[in-house]
């Protein structure tokens, strides 16, 4: 997945050049490294997240079927701490929309 989606970026950026593409949150400007990094990341703890939630993933998998992680974190208290992450993420962009003057929070 990761792959895919540095390919797709690396397209979509070559395009960008040729095109006019929207530019929000100033990606074209982005490099390889950082984006396989996030890519990597969100597919990982995706992976964790859905793993604490869902009876059938298997985060091992192929080398086990078992789920420890299931309901480690009560779901409610997991839903509450995503909501909470996704209000300080919209406040960190936010954040930096207003610091570069309104422009792309890059």
């Amino acid at each position: 997945m990761v792959v895919a989606t540095v390919a797709l970026f690396l397209v979509l950026r070559s395009f960008a050049s040729k095109f006019w593409l929207p530019n929000p949150f100033g990606w074209q400007s982005l490099l390889v490294p950082p984006v396989a990094l996030g890519a990597a990341l969100g597919a990982y703890s995706h992976v964790v997240l859905d793993s604490v939630m869902h009876a059938d993933i298997q985060p091992f998998s192929p080398f086990s079927s078992a789920n420890p992680l299931l309901g480690v974190i009560p779901l409610g208290t997991l839903h509450l701490a995503l909501l909470v992450l996704a209000a300080l993420g919209v406040a960190v962009v936010g954040l930096r929309s207003l610091h570069s003057g309104g422009g792309n929070a890059s």
